[in-house]
C-alpha cells in the first residue's frame, strides 16, 4: 500500500506534519502544557461520528470535575462532527482546541506523481493560511479519492488539485499555486459535467471561494 499524507491541524496554529503508511485507528493521546493538568483528545477514522457520540456522554463533565483547562477534538477530513461536542464542553467551561486531521490516499495518484502529490501537500500545509485552505477544500470538494465523483474518469477533489501543481518553494507562493490549481480543477469539472446538470451557475462562487486562499476575492 502507499503511504497515506496526513497532518495534524488546529485552528489557531499548524501543529505538526508528519508521513504515515496507513491510517491511524481511534487513539487518545495526552498532550502536555506548561504547568496545566494535561490535555486529553482523541481522534479516530469517521471521527465526526465519534465527536457526536462524545457530546452526549459525561466526557464534558469528567474533564471539568478532573480539573482539565482543556479538551483537544481532532475530526477527520471534515470539522462536521466537533461543532456539538464543542458546543457541550464550552458549557461545561472547559475548553474546546479544535483539530483536523488531513488525509490523502496516495495509492489513487499515478506511481509517478506521487512523491510530487507529499510535496505539494507539505508546501501548502507550511503556513497557517495554506492550512486553512487544505482543511477547507477538503470540506469543500472532498478527498478526491472516490471513483464515483469524476466526470470524464477526472476528479476534483484535494488529490486532483494537489496533483496539477509542480512548485517547489514554500509559504505564501505555495498557497497562491495552490488557489490557482484549485480554480483549473473546478473549471474542468465543470466542462466535463453534463450539460443537463447547469453547473456552470455555480462556478463563479466555487472561484471565488479557492480565490479566497490567497487573498483573492
Amino acid at each position: 500500500m502507499a503511504p497515506y499524507i496526513t497532518a495534524d491541524f488546529f485552528l489557531d496554529r499548524f501543529v505538526r506534519l508528519r508521513y504515515k503508511m496507513s491510517k491511524d485507528g481511534t487513539q487518545i493521546f495526552i498532550v502536555g502544557h506548561d504547568d496545566r493538568r494535561p490535555q486529553i483528545g482523541a481522534r479516530s477514522p469517521g471521527f465526526s461520528r465519534f465527536c457526536a457520540r462524545a457530546a452526549k456522554t459525561r466526557t464534558p463533565e469528567l474533564a471539568r470535575d478532573g480539573g482539565m483547562p482543556a479538551v483537544a477534538v481532532t475530526d477527520v477530513n471534515n470539522l462536521f462532527g466537533v461543532y456539538e461536542i464543542s458546543d457541550t464542553l464550552a458549557k461545561a467551561g472547559v475548553q474546546p482546541i479544535v483539530g483536523c486531521l488531513l488525509s490523502v490516499d496516495l495509492d489513487e495518484a499515478a506511481p509517478a506523481n506521487r512523491a510530487n502529490v507529499r510535496q505539494q501537500f507539505a508546501r501548502v500545509a507550511s503556513t497557517l493560511q495554506g492550512s486553512y485552505a487544505l482543511i477547507d477544500y477538503v470540506n469543500f470538494k472532498g478527498e478526491g479519492t472516490l471513483h464515483t465523483e469524476r466526470y470524464r474518469d477526472q476528479g476534483w477533489g484535494l488529490l486532483q488539485v494537489l496533483e496539477q501543481m509542480r512548485g517547489a518553494t514554500d509559504g505564501p507562493s505555495a498557497v497562491e499555486e495552490f488557489s490557482r490549481s484549485a480554480a483549473a480543477v473546478l473549471r474542468r469539472r465543470v466542462q466535463n459535467s453534463p450539460p443537463a446538470r447547469k453547473e456552470s451557475r455555480w462556478l463563479p462562487g466555487w472561484i471565488n471561494r479557492v480565490s479566497s486562499y490567497a487573498g483573492n476575492s
